[in-house]
């Protein structure tokens, strides 16, 4: 799935991984949505974060701790943890 802001996908990821990474995407672009409609700016490091994340760089509980640095004022992050929890 082509994004906007988020890298394109390895081509020889097995089909399980692929899955994964299709839902850790649309997860970081609800984060993206409630961003821009809070009137927020994303940041260069929002993204990075957010493309460790789909990555699977990052464990959603990473991404949860992320809201609790200093400088932290994207909702980004709260967005995709809460989007990610409600689809368990």
């Amino acid at each position: 799935m082509a994004s906007k802001y988020f890298n394109p996908f390895p081509p020889d990821l097995s089909a399980e991984e692929l899955a994964a990474r299709q839902q850790r995407q649309r997860q970081a672009e609800w984060g993206v949505a409630v961003a821009q409609l809070g009137g927020g700016e994303l940041s260069a490091y929002v993204l990075a974060d957010l493309q460790r994340y789909i990555d699977g760089e990052l464990t959603l509980d990473e991404v949860a701790e992320l809201t609790n640095r200093p400088n932290s004022l994207s909702p980004a992050y709260q967005a995709l943890v809460t989007r990610a929890k409600l689809s368990e």
